[in-house]
This record gives structure tokens, sequence and C-alpha cells, in this order.
């Protein structure tokens, strides 16, 4: 009893289950300051690259009328379901008369929920799509960031990764999926 008390007090399983001790502590705890200012940085980078102005952003869906409704219709149905309306939430009243036609595509349950969040606040529905694809682009390239930060880079060499990898080509070229 008193060995494994050992190994977990100053291991390698207490760095495991508890992270590494020493000059990392405090770099972590330095971490939400950049991980604010990262977030906030490329979410003004995605807009500005979206030309993302107020009435495209609460009127119109990039960066086409395809997957992007289907993806909206998708998680309005969704929002509906967690809100508790009738139906069953694997029958949407597209792809009628199928039954279970949600099962054939991703159910997006999870950021149905903040479009639920978002609906209650009045927003109209391509407004709160785009605010899902902004803070999508935004917290991703602010945790790309982070992760090279935690790494050894710098503030900067850390945005500058993170910027090269939250606005590369693939990225943009599957945004309509």
């Amino acid at each position: 009893r008193r060995e494994l008390s050992h190994i977990v007090s100053c291991g390698p399983v207490r760095t495991v289950l508890c992270g590494p001790a020493g000059p990392h502590d405090s770099m972590r705890s330095r971490s939400a300051p950049f991980f604010a200012f990262a977030t906030a940085l490329f979410g003004a980078l995605t807009a500005l690259y979206l030309r993302m102005t107020p009435a495209r952003f609460l009127g119109a869906i990039p960066p086409d009328a395809g997957d992007p409704l289907f993806n909206l219709a998708i998680l309005r149905w969704g929002a509906d379901q967690l809100r508790g309306a009738a139906g069953d939430l694997w029958s949407p009243t597209f792809f009628f008369p199928i039954r279970d036609a949600l099962a054939l595509s991703d159910h997006l349950l999870g950021p149905a929920a903040f479009v639920a969040l978002l609906d209650s606040l009045g927003l109209p529905p391509a407004a709160t799509y785009n605010t899902l694809l902004l803070a999508a682009f935004a917290l991703s390239g602010a945790s790309a960031a982070l992760v090279f930060r935690w790494s050894g880079l710098s503030n900067v060499a850390a945005l500058f990764g993170a910027l090269a990898w939250t606005f590369c080509a693939f990225r943009w070229t599957a945004l309509s999926h």
C-alpha cells in the first residue's frame, strides 16, 4: 500500500492522472487570457474572411444554399425535439414518407442544443447557423493556438501556427459540408 501511494504521488501515474507538475502548471494557469485573446482574434478573422456584415449575419448563410440549408433544417428539427415538440426524433418532416430518415445523416443534437438556446433569445435561423459557424472556427483556432503554446512555442508562433491551420484551404473547401 505504501509503494502504491509513493508511485501515485510522485511517479508516472501522477503525471497521467494529475498532469505534469512544475513550470507547466503555471503556464496552464496563464492560458485563459491567451485563449480568450485567440478566440476573439480568430472570430474576428473568420467574420472578415466570410465578409460577415450585420445584414449578412442575420439573413444569409455562407457559402451556398446546398448543404448549409440542409444542416440548418436538421439543427432546427433537433432544437424543436430538444424543447419537447411533438414527433419522433428520428423521423423529421423531410424525406417523407421514409421513417427514421435522420439516421441517414448526422443528427447534430449537440449543436442543436445551442440552436435551441439561441432561438429562445430570438435570433433568426440564419443568425443561429452563423453563430455556430463563427464559434466553430474561433474555438478551433484558439484551441490550436493553445496546443501550440503548450508545446513550447511563443505566443506569436502559436498564433501563426493556428492561423495556418484554421485558414488552410482544406477546411474552407469543405465549408459547405
